[in-house]
């Protein structure tokens, strides 16, 4: 009888760990040996296998990990918290893998709930975003216990007060895991890892926490209870200065300390129970806040993005009024460089050369392209985008350029603008680019408003003075035009009322903004019949010991 071809046993195929799907088997290792890390760490008391602790970090890391990869997940959880069981507890799997398989099922509801209310991929950096995690983590928490004291222990045969007692327990250390563990894990996901130098008011804010925790958990002649609201003040210190992250890492410190307190001191089961609930309140208040204050910062920074912007906006208009006076400004030096140009070319085509003539001509020719270069260049860094930056300016020479950026825009409208600068003036603590974007503005609705109006005399005086005291000084900008309409008056420095059937009306709310955040004010002198508009600008001096310093 024929022997059949023989079966060779077929190829087993191992995962390229480079490979989509080995990453993903990567992450699953890194995320159980991880579970079973925390949860050895936090392991205290195994009271009838629940496992007690202050702080469960475990339960943190896996809802932050349902949360992260979806409720899909879930058997890796249980597969964990399996392991965990086996390995630190020794639990028969007759009552681990029921335990298990709710627990992971419990909250991989909980997060999948979460994350069809709040989106598919939650940061839990808003405050809303947080108070609702913790409500759902607390209503899935209470059901994951109980299912774990059902399985694990003969419930049948608990006293009322045991039970309670154990659940109070198990659910504070629980809470307490997630509100530190999961947004800090989902911040991770996130925005990884980034380990900067610590300043010096955060390594101060640290340090005097280390010395709060060392005080109330150290010292065995403390009464942790009674002097556990010292913890607060470096927390909610940390919260407001520092932010989420720094908050959750100092959390974690006095987590630390807890557990150390309980693991080395015999410390009552009452007294440990008080631990958790203040430990949660803690970890609740600190959280809370530092997410509020992160979006307090990430608010004012939106503003100050969009300020900039529109600050820039309000630059680009005024620029685009003079562009018709800079074009013709522009003709001179580029007409005087080709005639400079053309004559050191007949010179040198003579015979002999006149190369010395030529030369000069060039240099001519050279000075000419650099004064058509420093007209871009102002124009250029008149609209150019930048951050505020207050330093010492010198006035009169921000005055002289402002009036260098709209003196295309005057002769086109035949406008003359005078300063009298007399003594020589004091320097200003200001942004120079925004001090002269104010000036700028006032100069510009002055010529439109005498061009609008063609009176006999077209002009515009600037005057200033240093105010009594000698902290400010004060720029008067006051024009021959028909002064202030009385329908818009009082409106005049709200954004979007313009008198100017083409203005924006965004010039003078940016100007008075852009002055008060500086430190001075922008206001205008009450109208008159028959006189002009006359706006008054006031900023701070430089003091004289900043002055000397600078000096």
């Amino acid at each position: 009888m024929a022997e059949g071809p023989a079966l060779s046993p077929a190829p087993v195929s191992i995962p390229d760990l480079g490979t989509a799907p080995g990453r993903q088997i990567l992450r699953w290792a890194a995320f159980v040996l991880l579970f079973i890390a925390l949860d050895r760490l936090s392991f205290v008391d195994d009271l009838l296998g629940i496992s007690v602790t202050p702080w469960s970090p475990k339960t943190g890391l896996a809802v932050a990990f349902l949360l992260i990869r979806g409720a899909a997940q879930w058997p890796v959880v249980a597969l964990a918290s399996v392991l965990a069981d086996l390995l630190i507890r020794d639990m028969p799997l007759g009552a681990s893998i029921p335990s298990a398989v709710s627990y992971a099922l419990v909250f991989a509801l909980a997060a999948g709930a979460f994350r069809r209310i709040r989106g598919a991929s939650p940061q839990l950096e808003r405050p809303r975003d947080l108070a609702l995690f913790m409500v759902v983590a607390a209503l899935a928490v209470v059901p994951a216990t109980i299912f774990r004291i059902v399985f694990v222990t003969d419930q049948l045969h608990m006293e009322a007060g045991w039970f309670v007692q154990i659940l109070t327990r198990r659910v504070v250390g629980d809470l307490a895991g997630i509100a530190l563990f999961a947004p800090l894990f989902v911040r991770w996901a996130a925005h990884g890892w980034r380990i900067r130098r610590p300043s010096r008011e955060r390594a101060g804010q640290f340090a005097l926490a280390a010395v709060v925790n060392w005080v109330v958990f150290g010292l065995e002649s403390t009464d942790e209870l009674r002097f556990f609201y010292v913890l607060f003040p470096p927390v909610i210190w940390v919260a407001l200065r520092g932010g989420l992250f720094p908050t959750l890492l100092l959390l974690a410190m006095t987590q630390l300390c807890i557990i150390a307190a309980t693991t080395l001191r015999d410390l009552p089961e009452l007294t440990v129970t008080a631990l958790q609930l203040l430990m949660l309140t803690l970890a609740v208040t600190g959280i809370l806040m530092a997410a509020t204050a992160d979006m307090r910062q990430r608010a004012e920074r939106a503003l100050r993005d969009r300020w900039n912007e529109l600050s820039r906006l309000s630059r680009v208009h005024a620029t685009s009024e003079i562009a018709a006076g800079l074009a013709h400004e522009l003709k001179q030096p580029l007409a005087a460089i080709l005639n400079f140009l053309a004559a050191g070319r007949r010179l040198l085509d003579q015979s002999p050369p006149a190369a010395a003539e030529a030369a000069d001509n060039v240099r001519l020719a050279e000075a000419q392209v650099l004064r058509a270069d420093e007209i871009v260049r102002r124009i250029r860094d008149f609209v150019r985008k930048g951050e505020a930056r207050r330093q010492p300016v010198e006035l009169a020479r921000c005055i002289h350029e402002a009036q260098a950026l709209v003196q295309p825009l005057a002769e086109r409208h035949r406008v003359r603008i005078g300063f009298d600068e007399g003594a020589p003036l004091p320097r200003i603590l200001a942004d120079e680019i925004q001090t002269l974007q104010i000036l700028v503005n006032l100069m510009s609705n002055a010529i439109q408003a005498i061009a609008e109006a063609a009176p006999a005399v077209r002009r515009i005086d600037l005057a200033a003075r240093v105010l009594a005291g000698g902290r400010e000084i004060e720029l008067a900008v006051s024009d021959s035009g028909p002064g202030l309409s009385a329908a818009i008056v009082e409106q005049i420095f709200q954004p979007f009322v313009t008198g100017r059937p083409d203005g924006i009306g965004i010039g003078l709310s940016i100007s008075r903004a852009m002055a008060e955040a500086q430190g001075g004010a922008l206001w205008h002198d009450p109208p008159e019949p028959g006189k002009g508009a006359t706006f008054r600008l006031t900023l701070p001096i430089v003091p004289t010991g900043a002055h000397d310093r600078q000096a």
